[in-house]
């Protein structure tokens, strides 16, 4: 505890115990939170210059340093003030206008000087929109967006603006004085639109989809009129609880293996009536989840084992994006394997083992697993792919074999032209070898709603940790990330740091979510998955997913159709990858040139680069 702060501590509780109306039995501090009436509070704090006298003769203390105190009844308000920041409290004793002016020198007679001069004034609202405004401007953007969405075909795709355009455009200081909202809004047209991509345009195809929906937008809007930071249950009970029940009912929509589930299925059935395919599921899963709680997990620095009675150990949670989710995977894989090294040899440093992991994964995986790589000082080793773009389980083997003792972690998927990597082969590899095995499913994961798709996950059982994006493929908007974990003492045990401020009485009984990620501060994200998926229905959602890979499906038909052009890779989900068979034609032809429809263009070979296009 700061010095000065703990001198000012004991002066306040110093003039508690002095009050000469507090009896015995009720001069002790009250713990910290508890309910003090104000005239008591103030009586104590500024009591009466003979009462003040004695506190001065029998209380001494170190200088307060730099710490004013003052209190003044203004207009049946009192100020307290502490340094340059003012807390008005509404005060209804005025009795007490006389009593007090300025004890200053009660609290810090050693400074030797007056505090101060203080202000007189009322409080007064901040100037800007109130209330009625709010209303009428909030329908007023409403009606902006669904007209923007509704005509959205007759706008260009992509802006014609060079980098640096918008700094001519406003002005280069902040205004001095607040502006009207119409004002404000002629510049969203005049400045900001004319810089917009539209990604929700029916001509753009590049980089993913860009979830968005009605239900969605109204999810949003309601997170941030409440204005919740989510970061422990305590913080706010309904945001931390409907986290938990989303993350459940997309697992649950995705036939996840039940090891991953906030909830354990297997108990749940037990006293719901839940439908025959939800049963059948989880049964076949059950096997999965007791394998994978056999091994160890580590918590406050111990290591346990459970056992096949033992208590369900999974979870997930919504993160900002699937990069966040790999560099959280990838830290909780560091610290268990750091963790388990170090207990089997106590001598070695951390440093000396860090220096000898090494993250496996695809050349076609996503850019984001490098980064996380650079963050956690973890080196990230690519592997080579099959003639199907495809990372086979021979390959990881030989490259294990080669790197004894380096291992750490390998992460599925691939960016490039949405091939999937064979999760069976290196799953039972990874638990052979006692490896985390983390799979990206950002995009193709939402697919997982539909039964038709979801062997392209066959062997998911075996993973550790597992992400997909509802912001890419199930209506929500930016952000959505969601994170499963098997053993979530493991990432608990990585990103743990619980200051006393942080703490609450129901820690052992709830969960905190700001032990699972990096950021502490965090949005109010499941209501926009509540209000979607109770909008559309998960039937709703699945027609979404097939027609998109329907839409695919076409076109890559008229691809094939026309001789100039071919498919690279197998067109499995929304996505079409393919080029003009001459190479040079290929690479100088570029359709968005003409601002008409905007695709992507990638390589996965110095001598095959495509076109790439979403649904």
């Amino acid at each position: 505890m700061d010095k000065s702060f703990g001198t000012l501590y004991n002066k306040l509780t110093s003039l508690f115990h002095s009050n000469p109306s507090t009896s015995s039995n009720q001069s002790s501090i009250p713990e910290l939170g508890s309910p003090l009436p104000l005239s008591n509070f103030f009586d104590r704090l500024v009591p009466s210059p003979s009462a003040a006298a004695a506190t001065t003769t029998t209380t001494t203390s170190p200088s307060i340093d730099q710490r004013r105190i003052s209190s003044r009844v203004v207009s049946r308000q009192i100020s307290i003030k502490t340094n340059d920041n003012r807390i008005l409290i509404p005060n209804d004793l005025s009795k007490q206008q006389n009593k007090i002016e300025d004890h200053s020198n009660v609290l810090q007679p050693e400074l030797g000087r007056k505090s101060a001069p203080l202000h007189h004034e009322p409080a007064v609202s901040v100037p800007g929109m109130d209330d009625e405004e709010f209303r009428r401007r909030g329908k007023e953007m409403i009606d902006y967006i669904a007209d923007y969405l509704k005509h959205i075909s007759e706008r260009r795709v992509t802006p014609e603006v060079e980098p640096g355009y918008l700094r001519p455009m406003l002005p280069k200081n902040a205004p001095e004085k607040s502006e009207t909202w119409d004002n404000i809004m002629a510049d969203v047209e005049r400045a900001i639109m004319p810089g917009i991509t539209h990604w929700q345009h029916p001509r753009f195809h590049a980089y993913f989809p860009a979830g968005n929906s009605y239900p969605s937008i109204l999810g949003e809007m309601l997170s941030a009129g409440l204005g919740i930071v989510g970061f422990s249950w305590a913080a706010s009970p309904a945001c931390t609880e409907l986290e938990t029940i989303m993350l459940d009912w997309i697992g649950r929509m995705m036939a996840l293996p039940v090891g991953f589930l906030p909830f354990d299925p297997v108990r749940d059935d037990k006293d719901s009536d839940d439908d025959d395919d939800e049963e059948e599921s989880c049964s076949e899963s059950e096997v999965e989840i007791k394998a994978n709680n056999s091994h160890d997990s580590v918590m406050n620095g111990e290591t346990h084992r459970e056992s096949k009675q033992s208590r369900h150990i999974g979870g997930g949670v919504l993160l900002g994006s699937a990069s966040e989710c790999i560099l959280v995977a990838m830290l909780a894989a560091r610290t268990k394997k750091i963790t388990s090294k170090r207990l089997a040899d106590p001598l070695m440093e951390d440093g000396q083992i860090l220096a000898r992991l090494v993250c496996y994964t695809s050349k076609l995986a996503h850019s984001c697993v490098e980064k996380a790589g650079l963050i956690a000082m973890v080196r990230v080793r690519q592997l080579a792919v099959d003639e199907h773009f495809s990372l086979r389980g021979k390959t990881l083997e030989e490259c294990i074999r080669a790197d004894k003792e380096k291992r750490i972690n390998t992460i599925f998927g691939t960016t490039s032209c949405c091939s999937y990597d064979n999760l069976e082969e290196i799953g039972e590899i990874c638990r052979r070898e006692k490896l985390w095995f983390h799979v990206d499913g950002a995009y193709a994961g939402s697919a997982l709603i539909c039964e038709e798709y979801r062997y392209i996950m066959k062997g998911l059982h075996y993973a550790d940790s597992f992400n997909t994006n509802p912001n890419k493929w199930l209506l929500m908007n930016f952000d959505c990330s969601c994170f499963w974990v098997r053993d979530k003492f493991a990432l608990i045990n990585a990103m743990s740091v619980d200051p006393l401020y942080l703490q609450h009485k129901h820690a052992q009984k709830a969960v905190d979510y700001r032990h699972w990620g990096v950021a502490l501060s965090r949005r109010f994200r499941s209501l926009k998955l509540w209000f979607t998926i109770r909008s559309y229905g998960i039937d709703g959602l699945r027609y979404y997913i097939r027609e998109h890979c329907r839409l695919a499906k076409v076109f890559a038909l008229l691809i094939c159709a026309d001789s100039r052009f071919e498919i690279i890779g197998d067109v499995t989900l929304g996505l079409v990858c393919f080029r003009l068979k001459l190479l040079v034609l290929n690479r100088s032809v570029r359709v968005e040139n003409q601002k008409q429809m905007f695709l992507s263009v990638t390589e996965i070979h110095p001598r095959v680069d495509f076109e790439r296009i979403q649904m």
